[in-house]
């Protein structure tokens, strides 16, 4: 029974059973369209707005027997992008399930510890045991008031050490024990040694809601006469809700601000950010963008042969035109999990200003999904159109690749607080760029090794950083 669930299975021998009463008489075919009106649906929704409709695998009638997550994720185009599929299309059950055990989770902004974590072997070397690494603590949540850092290391949760079995406990849960400590790094006969400091246990509350601003850091450093604005743009967000728009106003008061204070160099920093609503990629730009091209195209839609009539343009709101900084040039800080609104917002402003980039190579998300929602509990999240600049080019589903390369998560070095010009590397570097007009750092991927100041290299297996439910160029209608 490897190929279809135990669910499926059952649905699946009701039906026989409903052919059997049918063969002998008994008309059965309206208990065989309740079972199948699930998946039916589905396929119908995705025959119509898919991108890739054309390339959907051919369904068989068993298929319509299968759990409806399972059924749409079989709908996936595996011929898109160049033969690599589609990784982006997603179901979303409106059910919820809180149990802290399953690692596959999503993290649920229903109830969270409040931090962002990356699982390592054990970096020292010395044990077989897993090990956390705090990436990103939210403001008054449980891990904030328990006084969990960014760059703490978790050696335990309840006591017992990090495992791959048991990780999923620091997602959400009851109150619970982190036992964290540093990683520190000495030079013995010319290698670089790490090993782990002292040992502290935190006592954390239970996961609850926690509203995650998007505007995690925002300040201004005035430094060699510039006054550099910063903004740590967490997720594109117009409000509490996908139709308030209390964020965008936020955001116009941000900028308003920066304004002010007469700031005249920027860095965005979006290495967290998943993507969000499209709205908001206009808003933000409309800030950042040379104010002469206020009112011009900044991205187009385009959706698949069947639906043309949804195409769209999106223009620089020239209404934002108090708060525009009057930028030509943009310092963007981003990460390996830099990714779609993310990546249009950075892809679209080219065209207009001079777009710089530290960091890592982006996702490569240059489409948009559509929420779809059912009769049935569950919500469709299909990809269903492409994106492009004003220039009419979307040449970026490889990801947009930095000017100068820096990877924190390979790196053993501390993770200074996120903002911090002096620890938080990433941030040091840009202001330097600003300042000198270039850097020592590697222009290509490959000389990031030869560059980690402590000669060790981390590979993270895991980070929760996947499993955002704010993920793509989310669509509203």
């Amino acid at each position: 029974m490897n190929r279809i669930s135990k669910y499926s299975f059952i649905r699946l021998c009701t039906v026989v059973v409903l052919f059997i009463f049918a063969s002998c008489g008994e008309d059965r075919s309206g208990e065989y369209a309740e079972l199948t009106q699930e998946d039916r649906w589905i396929e119908q929704q995705m025959q119509n707005i898919y991108l890739w409709y054309y390339d959907m695998p051919t369904v068989k009638e068993e298929n319509y027997f299968a759990e409806p997550k399972e059924f749409f994720e079989s709908l996936l185009s595996t011929k898109c992008r160049d033969g690599e599929g589609d990784h982006f299309s997603y179901f979303e059950s409106d059910k919820t399930d809180n149990s802290a055990t399953d690692n596959s989770l999503l993290i649920d902004e229903t109830s969270s510890y409040g931090f962002d974590f990356m699982i390592y072997n054990d970096p020292t070397g010395t044990t077989a045991h897993k090990m956390a690494r705090v990436l990103f603590v939210l403001p008054d949540s449980p891990a904030d008031e328990a006084g969990l850092k960014r760059g703490d290391w978790i050696l335990k949760v309840r006591g017992i050490n990090v495992t791959d079995n048991n990780y999923g406990y620091l997602l959400q849960g009851g109150a619970t024990t982190l036992t964290t400590a540093s990683l520190n790094s000495t030079t013995e006969e010319g290698e670089i040694v790490l090993s782990w400091g002292q040992e502290t246990t935190l006592e954390i509350g239970a996961s609850r809601q926690v509203t995650s601003n998007p505007f995690y850091k925002v300040e201004v450093f005035s430094q060699s006469g510039k006054n550099i604005g910063y903004l740590m743009y967490d997720h594109y967000s117009p409000g509490l809700t996908d139709t308030s728009t209390e964020y965008n106003e936020k955001m116009k008061q941000i900028f308003g601000d920066f304004k002010s204070r007469g700031v005249n160099e920027f860095i965005l920093d979006l290495r967290y950010n998943p993507g969000g609503v499209m709205s908001c990629i206009t808003e933000l730009c409309s800030f950042l963008a040379p104010v002469q091209n206020l009112g011009q195209p900044l991205f187009s839609l385009q959706y698949n042969n069947l639906n043309t009539n949804r195409n769209t343009t999106s223009h620089l709101n020239a209404n934002l035109a108090a708060q525009n900084l009057g930028l030509n040039t943009l310092y963007v800080i981003t990460s390996p999990y830099t990714a779609s609104a993310s990546e249009t917002t950075i892809y679209c402003l080219k065209p207009y200003m001079d777009v710089k980039v530290i960091g890592s190579t982006t996702v490569g998300k240059n489409v948009a999904s559509l929420g779809i929602a059912s009769p049935y509990n569950f919500t469709l999240h299909p990809i269903v159109a492409t994106i492009y600049n004003c220039k009419n080019q979307s040449d970026y589903e490889n990801g947009i690749r930095p000017d100068y390369f820096y990877n924190e998560f390979s790196n053993a070095d501390p993770l200074g607080e996120i903002g911090d010009p002096q620890s938080d590397a990433l941030l040091k570097y840009t202001i330097q760029w600003i300042l000198n007009g270039s850097l020592n750092l590697p222009t290509t991927e490959t000389g990031i090794a030869s560059f980690r100041s402590n000669g060790r290299e981390l590979s993270p297996h895991f980070t929760t950083l996947d499993h955002k439910r704010v993920r793509g160029n989310i669509l509203t209608e």
